[in-house]
């Protein structure tokens, strides 16, 4: 029976899980994925790996971690999606365990475990995450950053430090999580407030090392690689603007996501919200719920000062409040009589709750096909008239259906097609006197045109 009650949560979980965001699994090719997957095409797997490791210069590639899994999957399985979208979903719910362990090694409780992973397991704001294998940045700086998180909180729960084999496992794990996405930077800081809050004698002793190498270690990634020469702070779709009011506004933008509200969240409601938050963790006295708070309001600090994104850029500080009120539902229920169903009665309601209140994705994947076919009738058909061409083969593509705003898809997958990241393709008009290929798309279908229907060259 006792066995009976731990697992019927977790299938509840995985088919929940699967039911709202399972359809990610036919999800295929996106622009993302273009030019990820064609960056990934011409970079060598030397390359790769020496950006992982010296973590700290500038890189082809910003995130060394996706790119490899890029390049790993196009050389073992082409163009076929299927494979890296089970191995997306795979780390999803790694995920989803990753956040229960932690839930269970800070409160004690299976339930709150269990009611964290629930809450966290679907939200339609994260639709990018099930239906772009782009945001496998996210995906992987979650596994790595929550691994690195767990590691370090289950060796000083246990009374002790870390050791040398130990510290380096923890270096190990953050600059993979560094390697995958810029959001890892705030991992440090929660490392601190953890020793903060569970631990404050310890602050000054030896056992501040590992936080200390870890905000050295954020340092040298956030100077080298993100603010350096070439770094993503030089794109201005990445430049911060510094200043509270800039964080309770990007912080508001994330919480109507989540709450699904429209212009809901001012910023003197922001402010009030994590207030309360705070107010409440104090009353109660849970060092959890304090954490819960700080995995929040401060894993958010990377995207809280530059343009709001989707949801999906806050993967990692929304599990903060899955673990807040995981603990919260938890602590409630230890108030209450002791009855051994009803653990499984309160997951039960949150679970109910969470399908009436949340919609489905179907629509969303149903909008994302618009995406996916030009890219995969091209893929398909490209091979079909000319299965295979010369290395350093020019062509010239009068019309194809990606438009202006993403002019170089065609290049993109025509590279891709052929492994040749060599090709030279023009769109619309001609810059060579001759072609070896002229291209155009009409009706949905690709075709190859007579030299008489070219444009002439201006």
């Amino acid at each position: 029976m006792k066995k009976a009650i731990l697992v019927l949560p977790t299938l509840f979980i995985a088919l929940y899980f699967f039911r709202y965001a399972g359809l990610g699994l036919r999800a295929d090719f996106t622009h993302d994925d273009l030019m990820n997957m064609w960056r990934s095409l011409e970079q060598p797997y030397a390359e790769i790996l020496a950006d992982t490791v010296v973590f700290w210069r500038p890189a082809r590639t910003f995130r060394p971690v996706g790119g490899l899994v890029y390049k790993v999957f196009l050389d073992l399985f082409h163009l076929n999606p299927l494979p890296m979208r089970v191995f997306i979903y795979s780390a999803l719910l790694v995920n989803l365990f990753l956040l229960y362990m932690l839930a269970l090694r800070l409160t004690g409780s299976r339930l709150a475990g269990a009611l964290a992973a629930l809450l966290f397991a679907y939200h339609p704001g994260f639709g990018n995450i099930y239906f772009s294998s782009g945001m496998l940045y996210d995906v992987f700086c979650f596994t790595f950053s929550f691994a690195c998180l767990w590691f370090y909180v289950q060796v000083r729960h246990s009374g002790k430090q870390l050791g040398s084999l130990q510290l380096l496992f923890f270096l190990f794990l953050l600059v993979l999580a560094l390697d995958s996405k810029e959001m890892a930077l705030a991992l440090p800081i929660l490392i601190g407030l953890y020793e903060l809050l569970y631990h404050p004698p310890d602050l000054l002793a030896r056992r501040a090392v590992a936080p200390v190498l870890g905000a050295a270690a954020a340092a040298a990634y956030y100077f080298g690689r993100v603010a350096g020469k070439g770094g993503l702070a030089q794109n201005a779709a990445y430049a911060p603007v510094i200043s509270l009011a800039q964080y309770l506004k990007q912080t508001g933008l994330y919480l109507d996501q989540l709450f699904l509200k429209n212009d809901w969240f001012t910023a003197w409601r922001t402010a009030g919200f994590l207030l309360i938050l705070v107010a409440v963790a104090w009353f109660v006295r849970s060092d959890t719920l304090k954490f819960s708070v700080c995995v929040f309001a401060a894993g958010i600090l990377p995207v809280a000062f530059i343009p709001a994104r989707s949801l999906t850029a806050v993967y990692i500080p929304v599990a903060g409040l899955a673990l807040y009120g995981a603990t919260l539902l938890a602590l409630g229920r230890e108030r209450l009589p002791k009855c051994k169903p009803c653990g499984i009665i309160l997951f039960a309601l949150v679970a109910v709750c969470l399908i009436r209140v949340l919609p489905g994705a179907d629509g969303q994947f149903a909008s994302w096909q618009k995406e996916y076919g030009p890219i995969r009738a091209m893929m398909t058909q490209l091979p079909r008239l000319h299965p295979t061409l010369p290395r350093g083969t020019t062509i010239l593509v009068v019309k194809d259906p990606f438009g202006d705003e993403y002019n170089w898809a065609s290049l993109f997958i025509t590279c891709l097609v052929y492994r040749d990241p060599y090709v030279r393709l023009d769109r619309l008009q001609p810059k060579l006197a001759k072609y070896d290929i002229r291209l155009a798309y009409e009706d949905g279908r690709w075709r190859d045109l007579p030299a008489g229907e070219v444009p002439v060259r201006r």
